[in-house]
């Protein structure tokens, strides 16, 4: 448990005093400061201005936000703050994503390379090319790529390819790892290296129907003409 900061009356803090973690990528005060941890974006704007925090809160709660210019959360310097409204804070990043979509520097060319060609996931061919993770999707599926696999494994290809994982796979070798060798979903989806609910989509395509009671450890697939 981490100590309270109780102070009395008027509050200033220096924010190079006080100690921070990272938070949804945010540096916020490891301890709470008049009932509250606050981010080290708030406490250098207020220092800097000479504002307490009781008029800082009261700021936040009519509704202002500080922006970072740079798109960095955690580049807490005077000069990257802008204090916007909620409403025009929205807008602005709205309007950053729409700028994203349509970037004339960003080459599809480049997205195809790391995603197809070097494995990367969209997150981390976003961070590579500074841009959005959905940017890098868009840019995908305009060129005729989908997503075979889930969310939580991401595989990226187009229809027909042979080398894509989701056709590769056989409905034949799930059949012969579920319905002969009894193995669970899960323990498919390691072997094949696919999402488990892939497993558990083609066998229900298959028409097949996991007939085991909830909470059962072992699963018992089936046809339903071929349930005892």
């Amino acid at each position: 448990m981490h100590k309270e900061i109780k102070t009395v009356g008027q509050t200033m803090v220096d924010p190079e005093k006080v100690k921070y973690y990272l938070k949804a990528n945010r540096w916020i005060t490891s301890r709470t400061i008049n009932g509250k941890n606050w981010y080290r974006s708030h406490l250098v704007y207020a220092y800097y201005h000479y504002l307490t925090l009781e008029t800082l809160q009261m700021f936040l709660n009519w509704g202002f936000c500080i922006h970072h210019r740079d798109g960095n959360p955690q580049n807490d310097v005077m000069e990257n703050f802008r204090l916007l409204t909620h409403g025009n804070h929205i807008s602005l990043h709205q309007n950053e994503s729409l700028c994203h979509l349509y970037r004339q520097d960003l080459k599809t060319d480049q997205i195809i390379e790391l995603v197809i060609d070097q494995k990367f996931s969209t997150t981390e061919a976003g961070k590579f090319l500074n841009a959005n993770n959905s940017t890098i999707g868009h840019r995908l599926r305009k060129a005729g790529y989908k997503n075979f696999g889930s969310e939580r494994r991401p595989y990226w290809g187009k229809e027909g390819d042979g080398n894509i994982k989701y056709h590769r796979i056989k409905d034949k070798q799930i059949l012969d790892l579920i319905i002969n060798q009894r193995l669970s979903a899960c323990k498919v989806a390691k072997i094949l290296k696919i999402g488990d609910d892939t497993v558990r989509r083609r066998l229900h395509k298959l028409g097949y129907k996991n007939f085991a009671l909830k909470g059962s450890k072992f699963p018992i697939w089936g046809k339903k003409e071929e349930k005892c």
